[in-house]
């Protein structure tokens, strides 16, 4: 039997273990999963000496994280990445709106319609950019552009079929799915549409110029003009075409502005975020952070705010970078010019031991 005297003991067991349990858990079952989510999101490979997770308190923190690059060169390092939230909820926040399509022109959304961050740290970041050794990135930003497209059309899509049961003018909501299908997510144009026509009617000319057969020259100068008329004619038809799409890709675009709210990215709100300790090598150009570059109370995309941190640590370790290597032009010149006085001093000493002698040059 368990006395009352032992309920302490048995408390103490009991949060030992589940302390154990927990980072057990963390690196045996967690860990793996922020690795593979890392990896398929940037398309390389990812490796974290430690992480940190204590989802009550709102916290996060990798350390240690390194990203490879398509070479052999690694693409970026980073000591320490510290995320905090506001608690729990901010914890749940993170995990942002999960969409159901229910096979329904309007999704069905679960969970928070933005992400709650409060501060963001990053210290010793490091990043290398050479020839070949961010290709990972550009396939990253094709594979996104290739899935908002595809989104995209889903979405008119569905909302397309669903207009189809309803309005009167049926056929103009069927050329408007034809065209969505027939859009591979590119707008395309040919620029040598001209070119390409004049050089077939001049092969064409050339063609009957070569084999005159027993036609007179009036007749094949009437022959020219038909077809000119006709190639005038297809042409006049082909724009007229080209004019209708083009009428029709700008009503799918309204449409899709229209109803983009409901499917749009979610939103983030960082109260701030701070970088320390920024090296940036760019095509063997290297440029350093000296003090912290901060950002205050964003709220937006995740895409948006990349692009602002990006812009803004480039900018301030430009800025550093430059100021850097004035000081040692500065400390360069300060140098030389007392170089270029001692051996004056010196010259000067020695024309007057020369002229007066090693008594009157004392």
């Amino acid at each position: 039997m368990l006395s009352i005297q032992d309920g302490p003991k048995l408390a103490a067991l009991a949060i030992v273990v589940g302390t154990v349990g927990y980072n057990a858990v963390l690196l045996l079952v967690v860990k793996p999963m922020v690795l593979k989510q890392m990896r398929k999101e940037l398309g390389t490979e990812v490796s974290i000496k430690t992480l940190v997770i204590r989802p009550l308190a709102g916290v996060f923190e990798l350390r240690g994280l390194v990203v490879k690059g398509d070479t052999s060169t690694t693409f970026a390092t980073i000591e320490k990445l510290r995320c905090t939230t506001t608690g729990l909820l901010g914890t749940l926040s993170l995990a942002g709106p999960q969409t159901f399509s229910l096979r329904c022109h309007v999704p069905w959304v679960v969970g928070f319609r933005g992400k709650m961050i409060e501060h963001v740290t990053v210290e010793g970041c490091t990043v290398v950019v050479d020839e070949g050794n961010g290709g990972f990135w550009k396939r990253r930003d094709a594979r996104l552009k290739a899935k908002s497209a595809a989104k995209k059309r889903r979405v008119l899509e569905k909302e397309l079929r669903w207009r189809l049961l309803h309005v009167d003018d049926k056929d103009a909501v069927r050329k408007r799915l034809e065209l969505l299908r027939s859009l591979d997510g590119e707008d395309s144009e040919s620029d040598d549409e001209h070119e390409a026509y004049m050089e077939s009617a001049a092969a064409d000319w050339d063609a009957e110029a070569s084999s005159p057969g027993k036609q007179s020259y009036a007749e094949r100068l009437q022959a020219a003009r038909e077809r000119v008329k006709a190639r005038v004619a297809a042409r006049v038809q082909a724009r007229a075409e080209d004019q209708a799409q083009r009428e029709l890709q700008e009503d799918l675009r309204k449409t899709y502005a229209t109803i983009r709210p409901a499917f749009d990215d979610e939103l983030i709100h960082i109260g701030s975020l701070a970088v320390e300790r920024c090296a940036v090598t760019l095509r063997g150009r290297k440029v350093r952070l000296d003090h912290a570059v901060r950002v205050a109370a964003y709220c937006g995309t995740m895409r948006d705010f990349q692009k602002l941190v990006v812009k803004r640590v480039m900018t301030a370790a430009l800025a550093d970078s430059v100021q850097h290597k004035r000081e040692k032009v500065r400390e360069k010149i300060k140098e030389k010019a007392g170089d270029a006085a001692a051996r004056l001093n010196e010259t000067r000493a020695a024309m007057r031991k020369k002229i007066f002698g090693a008594g009157q040059a004392s």
